[in-house]
C-alpha cells in the first residue's frame, strides 16, 4: 500500500516517525542503566537519538535541497553514533540480547529509510541555470524559435518537478511504500530468528539446555514482527527461520556443520525465494 496522504509537516514523514519510535525506545532502555552512566552513555545515547529526529525535522523545513541534505546527513551520522553506543552497552552487559536485537532492528530500518530519503533528495537537487532565455515574440524568426525549443523543454521539466515538490513537500517520502518497510522488518525478524537458533545449537547441539523452548520449533517476537524457527537434521543441522509481518513473509535457511566434538565448524546462510 503506497502512502497517498499529503505530507504537511515533518511529523507526517515515515522516516521521522520511525526515528521518534527509536527515541522512545532509547529513553526506556537507558532508564535501566546504572546511575554512574547518567553523564556518559545515558546522556550520549539520548542526545544522539534526539539529534536524528531533530535534524530530519529541521532539514524538512529548509527551502533548498542542498540545505536539506546537510541536515539529513547529520541525522545519519547521529544514527551511526547511536549504533556504536548500543554495541558498547551490550558488550558491558547493560542490556540483554533481546533488547539489543529489538533496538538494533529499529536502527537498521531507520538507516535504510534515511538512505532512501537522502538518495531521493539528491535526485531532486536541481539547480536552474542562469539563463537570459526569453520566450520569442511574434516577430522572432522560426530558426531562433527552433533553437530555443530545447531550452523551453528543459525549463518546463524543471518547473514541473518544482510544482510536484510544492504540491507535497514530502514528495521524497511518498516514494517509499509501506510494503517495502514491512519487507525489511520481516527480513530482520528472519535473521534474528536464525541467529537465535544458531546460538542455541552452538551451546548445545540438541538444544535441550533451553527447555521448555527447544529447537524443535518455536517463535520469538522481534519488534512488531514474528520469527518462527525450526531445526532439523542429525549430525549436522538445518535451521529454517521465517520472519513475518502481516501478510509479508521472508525465509532464511542456515546449514550448520559440527566436528566430532559437536562444535560448530562451518555454516552457510541463504535467503529462500
Amino acid at each position: 500500500m503506497e502512502i497517498k496522504q499529503r505530507i504537511k509537516t515533518f511529523k507526517d514523514l515515515i522516516v521521522w516517525q520511525e526515528g521518534h519510535n527509536l527515541v522512545l525506545m532509547i529513553y526506556k532502555l537507558t532508564n535501566k542503566f546504572p546511575k554512574s552512566e547518567i553523564y556518559s552513555l545515558i546522556s550520549q545515547m539520548r542526545r544522539a537519538a534526539i539529534s536524528i529526529t531533530s535534524n530530519i525535522a529541521e532539514g524538512f523545513c529548509r527551502r533548498s535541497n542542498k540545505e536539506k541534505l546537510q541536515f539529513y546527513y547529520i541525522a545519519k551520522g547521529s544514527l551511526i553514533e547511536l549504533e556504536n553506543q548500543l554495541i558498547i552497552s551490550n558488550d558491558v552487559d547493560y542490556i540483554n540480547d533481546k533488547d539489543f536485537d529489538k533496538i538494533y532492528q529499529q536502527i537498521v530500518i531507520l538507516n535504510k529509510l534515511l538512505n532512501a530519503f537522502i538518495s531521493k533528495t539528491e535526485y531532486l537537487k536541481f539547480s536552474i541555470p542562469n539563463s537570459k532565455f526569453q520566450i520569442p515574440n511574434s516577430n522572432t524568426n522560426s530558426n531562433n524559435g527552433a533553437a530555443a525549443l530545447p531550452t523551453i523543454i528543459i525549463i518546463a521539466m524543471i518547473i514541473l518537478l518544482a510544482g510536484i515538490g510544492a504540491a507535497s513537500s514530502g514528495f521524497v517520502e511518498n516514494l517509499i511504500s509501506y510494503s517495502e518497510l514491512e519487507s525489511k522488518k520481516a527480513l530482520f525478524a528472519a535473521e534474528a530468528g536464525a541467529k537465535d537458533a544458531f546460538k542455541r545449537i552452538g551451546r548445545n547441539k540438541n538444544c535441550n539446555t533451553d527447555a521448555p523452548i527447544t529447537c524443535a520449533g518455536y517463535s520469538i517476537g522481534v519488534g512488531d514482527a514474528t520469527s518462527t524457527i525450526t531445526v532439523s537434521g542429525g549430525n549436522n543441522k538445518t535451521i529454517l527461520s521465517s520472519g513475518q509481518v502481516g501478510s509479508i513473509e521472508v525465509r532464511i535457511q542456515v546449514e550448520v556443520y559440527f566436528d566430532q566434538n559437536n562444535k560448530v565448524i562451518q555454516s552457510s546462510w541463504k535467503q529462500l525465494e
